[in-house]
């Protein structure tokens, strides 16, 4: 009897995933457990583990195609056991989940759509508006699939250059790099994140002098694995800001403003597949050498891809840090459904004004504060943009 091998949920915020990566081919043997695909979302790569002993009969979804949770990606079964691909369970058929169980039901499908068309096809050609009957497969008889979707979209992409207002000197060469699932999700999401929330930004300078010296002198005798950054710095720091100013940690409910009993801060981390945001939880419980430990093992395993679905969730609050960068100031786009994210560029040296009519050195270090004006008023943002500057001001006074 086969097994249908399916998507699971693989997490509360993923609908959508992309098959990276086969590591098996139809008729290698397979045990349960096996590590047979790698799929990517737009916050991490993971390991999707076969569900049954057997050969791996089928691969219904090639490589590179867009999946959703319940789509059935290939059967496992007997040596020599034939099967076939239907729109519904057969009794006959044993259904298992790739990894952990899900319950999905199959998605009715219109007759007036029914082609013979891979599912991630269909949902690739709905997101760009592409009529099914314009697709053709790669050779007659086969299904439609995301590749010709793709050189259905090229393929416009070069008529709309050859258009009236394009001379033949004007035309200008080039290839398309189709976007990744988490540049195409981060952008989707940061595009309804400004369609949809009254964002506004206050900025204030603070002086980061004492958090440069602590950082120096924290990692005097501190190997290079359990070094405290500044980033680890600032998120400590914010967490107490936010505890003096709630609403700051909070989220629009409709009808009202739902604020948070922990502070659990998202960190910006810039990868090779695009941006993702881990999250440290209860971050007001932790100490300083704590929250350095934790944000140094998501930051190394996001960028190794390694991220687990649940470092990702959960979040109330983001800091995005471009100061590593030499980025001075800048404006960040709040994550949905936050309230607020903190925006932190590079300490710089500047000289400043003292009240006894001399002057004095300092690093002033950019921080600025997007808000949704449903949640925080001006005021909101002044004050806990001045509790977070005399928190690091004053650092190590107490």
């Amino acid at each position: 009897m086969a097994t249908k091998m399916i998507l699971p949920i693989l997490g509360e915020s993923i609908q959508t995933a992309v098959l990276a990566k086969w590591n098996y081919q139809p008729g290698d043997p397979v045990k349960r457990g096996d590590e047979i695909a790698e799929i990517e979302t737009d916050k991490a790569t993971m390991a999707l583990e076969c569900p049954a002993n057997g050969v791996l009969l089928e691969i219904l979804i090639p490589e590179g195609s867009q999946v959703r949770t319940g789509d059935l990606l290939a059967w496992i079964g007997r040596p020599g056991e034939t099967v076939q691909e239907k729109a519904s369970p057969e009794p006959a058929a044993q259904t298992i989940h790739a990894a952990p169980q899900a319950d999905p039901q199959p998605e009715p499908e219109p007759a007036a759509t029914r082609r013979r068309i891979s599912p991630a096809a269909r949902r690739m050609a709905a997101t760009f508006g592409i009529p099914l009957d314009q697709l053709q497969p790669r050779k007659p008889g086969l299904r439609i699939m995301t590749e010709d979707v793709k050189r259905f979209l090229e393929h416009q992409q070069a008529q709309q250059a050859l258009q009236p207002g394009f001379s033949a000197l004007e035309k200008l060469s080039g290839r398309l790099e189709p976007l990744n699932t988490i540049r195409r999700l981060t952008g989707e999401r940061m595009l309804a994140s400004v369609q949809q929330i009254p964002q506004f930004s206050v900025t204030v300078e603070a002086d980061a002098s004492r958090l440069l010296a602590a950082v120096d002198l924290l990692n005097r005798d501190t190997t290079a694995e359990n070094r405290i950054t500044l980033t680890a710095l600032l998120v400590y720091l914010t967490a107490r800001a936010l505890k003096q100013n709630p609403s700051v940690n909070a989220r629009f409910a409709g009808d009202g403003i739902f604020i948070y009993d922990h502070v659990n801060i998202a960190i910006a981390v810039s990868t090779p597949r695009g941006l993702v945001a881990p999250v440290l939880s209860a971050v007001e419980c932790l100490t300083l050498r704590e929250v350095a430990a934790q944000l140094n093992r998501l930051v190394r395993n996001a960028r190794d891809g390694k991220l687990e679905p649940g470092d990702l969730e959960g979040g109330t609050f983001t800091l995005s840090n471009l100061g590593p960068q030499g980025v001075s100031q800048f404006t960040a786009i709040i994550n949905p459904p936050q309230a607020a994210i903190l925006a932190v560029g590079a300490a710089r040296p500047l000289v400043t004004p003292v009240a006894s009519g001399g002057t004095r050195h300092i690093q002033s270090m950019a921080l600025t504060l997007t808000a949704d004006h449903r949640v925080l008023d001006g005021a909101d943002v002044a004050r806990f943009l001045g509790d977070l500057r005399r928190e690091m001001e004053t650092y190590g006074e107490r």
